[in-house]
């Protein structure tokens, strides 16, 4: 079907009105959530958002922290230190690693990171009102010091005392101490002021003196992000309220007349971050006000409001309502229908510029229009119709030019008329104006200038001594840098160019593998420089950056966050961050902490988009659905989308999150982490899923929030969460939490050091015994050889003489030789008794016929009995045959043969007794007679005794010699029992 030019126009204006209208009238959603979502009480009083992200909610019936998925109801109670004493929960303050909270009893202090709560009371005001006690609103100076709104009081937290103390009364105004402070605004450095329902008032907190009051509807400033309630939660006093708005200078004035003008009734106000005001009226209605166009509509009402990161959060009686503000930022003109002609067949959109007042630039598959958004026209101009053109640039003269697919054009808009035209092969993929010169880059021929001053025209190829990459296939040139530079790529292999024309140099360089992290292919699409760093967006590739200072790259992917791999624009706004338009969506890259957000938008992947800053410094993003204007002083990442650790629980309770470390023993290794996407319900179901360790693989658990880990192996693990956004891409991931379980103290290494310590110490003392048992025989066999060799040579050399004595006297005095042989007879005996005795010493006590015993027992039967001599023994067989050194089995042997031999030659007795026994940790030998006794003259100078009493002293013992009980003698030798098994 053929149209007309009317009828076309018709319908494209017919279509723009119904879509601009169909924006217009859009609103953005509100999001509900009440106590049977987890709130405490459906009456929410107080908001605050909290460095880390969490949302803390105060209701009439408690306290709780949200983290975007679930509540964390505190407990309530003044014992314990998860429990908050107040219900009634009135305002916040954050200070470092803890949030103060004023209720209706006092002020709370809670560990951001542990949840630990520490409750301070206020001091008693000598009323019996149940609200006396309540801190309404709490301001933290310069100083740190935190200053408490009270009934009929000013106090503040003395941090030595670790108590909230109370202004003295004599330095409050009258009219204070009658009234409640509602608000407290810091004014300067020095003075705050304090908001009642009987007036204002200046507190200098430098001197601790009041101002006289303020007249109430002197105006008051107000800050972006500021609530101020005019009255708590169960005051009836109502203020109107008069709101002033001169550029970004926000104040407000209160009154009490009813002829005052502005807003009646007034509960409380807060300004959002696009200086809304939005007001709460007794009526229970709420208005947002914008000053800029005197535009009020109306909103949920609410008893606090809270401005966050593009989010608006609303405290109202029936809950807590958070509204997606983002949209406000976002204007969108759905362009499917009025770019359709022919059979219905839809042409892409090529190009958008700002033409300026209001107007829009479209470069169509099939002609070029003009859109003006203030009255809903659009033009066609007929010159190009059913043609197609590429790329439009407006000259600050409304010069248009224009490339189609192998020409380029300077029309006049107004006359319709073209005003220059050359072939140029190709279609131009950037304009840029530098000065009186027009570049212009060409998709396959290079570099184009053109001189306003002289119409000349200039191409630079690389037949222009290879000042280009050999093909020209160029795909953006931006500037680079303040020198006049030109950043230029191109769409063979990754290689651009930084060329400057004024000074003729041309610096070629080339992406490569081994220079950088990048694995995709090499195309890129556009490029962004700014000092010594360098952006380059890639067709499959993401965003790549290159930074000078270090010579290092680094590629950001849909991996790190990117809406899409395929980047087509990259634009800088004032606040140090990237606008990337990609065919996923639109992404804001914030340069200094490499994070990047995304807009609530989605475009079309499957064609090709694109971008350009208009006149009014607001970012044009088209495809061929729609075009959006954007705000680019927005900024989204103040609130931006993280996920958080919100609890960490052991068998000791909350753990501490601030240090993201877990240390557990081995036989305690069981904990549970709750996480969350800080998304406060604004989009599509969230997807998670987690790994325990770096290079290991995902575990995809859906929805839930919360892990329970048992029974893990020691060892160190570095859990990490991640998530998915709005189109199911995982672009959120957690910072990682240390977790060590530790090793069993068996399986340490200091374990393991010290038996390798012990096995060496024993090995050591083994060594060293062996080496003392070897040095102790080898004494003994020396000793045993000196005594044989003392005692065998002595009388075998006395049987020697003896024989010669026996031989020489043998014929002439043979009475003489018989005597002689006699006593090679005795000495021979003598000697063989002394080698049984060396031979029974060094043999095992554990036998019979070697048991000390049997031995004494013997030698009586060969010495006693003989005499007629009666021996009676009383011999401990245990004791005597654990006798396992040598040397003393032979010196009892010794002692006790001594004394039976002394027995058989002087004592003329008839019996003997011999016992051998142990007493305690002493052993004794105990030999005894009933003969006609010793004298002391032979106890001096009898050898044998002598010798008796020195072989005990050399057993460290002690041999007494007496009179025996029946006048006989009595030998008592006591030896160390240690002596008697001692084998050394």
């Amino acid at each position: 079907m053929n149209l007309s030019a009317p009828r076309l126009f018709f319908l494209l204006l017919a279509n723009t009105v119904i879509c601009l209208s169909a924006y217009s009238q859009s609103r953005p959603g509100y999001f509900n959530y009440t106590a049977a979502n987890g709130l405490s009480d459906d009456v929410v009083t107080s908001l605050h958002q909290d460095q880390q992200g969490f949302l803390w909610v105060g209701t009439a019936n408690g306290l709780c922290r949200f983290d975007g998925t679930q509540f964390y109801r505190f407990p309530q109670g003044s014992q314990g230190s998860s429990s908050i004493m107040g219900d009634l929960i009135l305002d916040f303050e954050e200070d470092g690693d803890f949030i103060w909270v004023g209720h209706r009893y006092g002020l709370t202090k809670i560990n951001k990171y542990n949840l630990h709560c520490e409750n301070f009371i206020t001091p008693d005001t000598g009323t019996v009102y149940v609200y006396t006690r309540a801190i309404k609103d709490i301001y933290k100076d310069s100083k740190g010091t935190l200053w408490l709104a009270g009934w009929g009081s000013l106090m503040k937290f003395d941090q030595g005392k670790n108590a909230i103390v109370r202004i003295a009364d004599s330095l409050l105004e009258p009219g204070l101490r009658k009234a409640g402070i509602l608000k407290i605004i810091p004014e300067n450095d020095q003075r705050i002021l304090l908001i009642t329902s009987g007036g204002s008032y200046g507190f200098n907190h430098q001197t601790n003196r009041f101002d006289t009051a303020i007249n109430p509807s002197i105006p008051i400033q107000l800050l972006k992000g500021q609530h101020i309630r005019l009255n708590p939660y169960w005051n009836s006093f109502r203020s109107d309220i008069t709101v002033n708005c001169e550029a970004a200078d926000m104040t407000i004035g209160l009154s009490r007349g009813e002829k005052s003008p502005g807003f009646r009734k007034v509960k409380s106000i807060y300004v959002d971050d696009s200086l809304h005001v939005f007001l709460n009226q007794e009526n229970n209605q709420a208005q947002k006000w914008t000053p800029a166009n005197a535009v009020a509509e109306t909103v949920p009402p609410f008893n606090a409001g809270y401005a966050f990161g593009g989010l608006s959060a609303w405290a109202t009686n029936e809950g807590l309502f958070i509204t997606d503000l983002k949209e406000e930022y976002i204007s969108k003109l759905n362009l499917t229908e009025l770019l359709q002609k022919g059979k219905g067949s839809v042409n892409d959109i090529n190009d958008v510029t700002d033409f300026g007042s209001g107007q829009w630039l479209i470069a169509g598959g099939e002609g070029l229009y003009l859109l003006d958004k203030k009255n809903f026209s659009i033009r066609t101009f007929s010159t190009w119709k059913d043609s197609l053109i590429r790329k439009v640039f407006v000259m600050p003269d409304k010069t248009i030019w224009l490339s189609t697919e192998t020409w380029l054009y300077a029309f006049d808009p107004v006359t319709e008329t073209i005003r220059k035209r050359e072939y140029i092969n190709s279609y131009v993929v950037d304009f840029l104006l530098r000065e009186q010169v027009l570049l212009i880059a060409l998709r396959r021929n290079g570099l184009m200038t053109i001189d306003f001053r002289t119409h000349a025209i200039k191409k630079i190829t690389d037949s222009d001594s290879n000042r280009l990459v050999a093909d020209n296939r160029i795909t953006s040139a931006k500037p680079f840098g303040k020198n006049g530079d030109l950043l230029l790529t191109y769409n063979n292999s990754g290689n651009y160019s930084v060329v400057n024309l004024e000074k003729g140099t041309y610096k070629h360089y080339r992406l490569d593998k081994k220079s950088s992290v990048f694995n995709e292919p090499f195309v890129i699409l556009t490029s962004y420089a700014s000092g010594k760093k360098c952006w380059m967006g890639f067709y499959l590739g993401g965003l790549l950056m290159y930074d000078s200072t270090n010579g290092q790259w680094r590629n950001f992917t849909t991996a790190d966050g990117l809406s899409s791999n395929s980047v087509y624009e990259v634009f800088p706004d004032l606040h140090h961050r990237l606008w990337l338009v990609t065919t996923g969506g639109i992404d804001i890259f914030d340069i200094a902490s490499s994070s990047i957000y995304h807009l609530p938008v989605k475009l079309n992947s499957g064609s090709q988009v694109g971008g350009v800053i208009s006149s009014n410094g607001k970012l044009l993003v088209y495809n061929k659905e729609q075009i959006l204007e954007i705000d680019m002083d927005f900024n989204p990442l103040k609130g931006k989308r993280s996920i958080v650790f919100s609890q960490l629980l052991t068998d000791s309770g909350q753990a501490d999150l601030k240090d993201a470390r877990l240390n557990l023993a081995y036989n305690k290794n069981y904990f549970s982490v709750v996480f969350s996407l800080l998304s406060y319900g604004i989009g599509a179901p969230v997807e998670y899923g987690y790994r325990m360790k770096e290079n290991a693989d995902w575990i995809y658990i859906g929805g839930e929030t919360k892990l329970n880990f048992s029974n893990l192996a020691p060892g160190h693990y570095h859990l990490q969460i991640r998530a998915t956004n709005e189109y199911g891409q995982w672009v959120y991931y957690s910072d990682k939490l240390d977790v060590i379980i530790r090793y069993p103290f068996w399986r340490t290494g200091w374990f393991y050091l010290l038996l390798v310590f012990l096995a060496a110490g024993a090995l050591y003392l083994l060594y060293r015994y062996r080496l003392r048992q070897y040095k102790k025989i080898t004494r003994l066999k020396e000793k045993i050889s000196r005594d044989l060799h003392d005692d065998i040579g002595a009388s075998l050399s006395s049987i020697h003489i003896y024989g010669d004595l026996a031989g020489n006297s043998w014929e002439t005095q043979p009475e003489k030789s018989r005597e002689m042989i006699g006593k090679i007879a005795q000495q021979a005996r003598e000697l063989i008794g002394r080698m049984s005795d060396v031979v029974w010493s060094l043999q095992s006590p554990g036998t019979e016929k070697n048991n000390f015993g049997s031995r004494l027992r013997n030698f009586s039967q060969e010495m006693l009995a003989v005499k007629g001599i009666h021996v009676e023994f009383d011999i401990d067989d245990g004791l005597a045959a654990s006798i396992h050194n040598p040397n003393t089995r032979k010196n009892l042997l010794l002692i006790a043969k001594e004394a039976m031999n002394n027995i058989a030659k002087y004592s003329q007795a008839t019996h003997a007794v011999v016992r051998f026994y142990r007493q305690k940790r002493t052993a004794y030998l105990e030999i005894t007679d009933n003969g006609i006794g010793i004298g002391d003259l032979s106890l001096k100078n009898g050898n044998g005794l002598n010798n008796m009493q020195e072989r005990c002293r050399q057993l460290n013992g002690e041999c007494k010699i007496t009179a025996g009980p029946e006048g006989g003698t009595a030998i008592l030798c006591s030896l160390p029992i240690a002596i008697i098994s001692h084998i050394g």
